[in-house]
């Protein structure tokens, strides 16, 4: 407000103030959902079919699964940093696209390597595919 006044010479009115927490506000808004739009082909998905598991973790390159080399798929963490694990029989089964982007991330624990995508936003939501990929595990046989 000071400034206001030495730079104009008088003193902030209320549209001032109002213009000033419009801008405040929007900007960073508006900044945020261009960011978003640019972003948005490369955030995470998956894709369940007859053949298998295809997912892509946020900026990471496509991976399809086949259902035989699909040992388990599990959820980790809760809210919109959800998790889904997918843990292959071998890492050679795996089908990586030869895209530019960072690799797929692996998660080792217990010297078993698991995949990790980010599924926390996803709709209809990470519980309903887990529901999808256990039904298919389990179909597998």
């Amino acid at each position: 407000m000071v400034l206001t006044v030495a730079v104009s010479g008088h003193a902030p009115i209320m549209f001032d103030v109002v213009s000033a927490a419009v801008g405040v506000l929007v900007f960073p808004t508006v900044l945020a959902s261009v960011v978003l739009l640019i972003w948005r082909q490369r955030l995470a998905w998956v894709r369940v079919s007859a053949a298998g598991l295809e997912f892509a973790a946020t900026r990471r390159q496509p991976v399809f699964l086949p259902w035989s080399a699909a040992q388990t798929v599990r959820l980790r963490y809760r809210g919109p940093f959800t998790e889904l694990l997918v843990m292959p029989t071998s890492l050679d089964a795996a089908a990586v696209a030869p895209i530019w982007a960072w690799a797929p991330q692996l998660h080792r624990r217990s010297d078993a390597p698991a995949f990790v995508v980010d599924v926390g936003m996803m709709t209809p939501g990470p519980s309903v595919l887990l529901d999808e990929l256990d039904q298919r595990l389990a179909a597998r046989g």
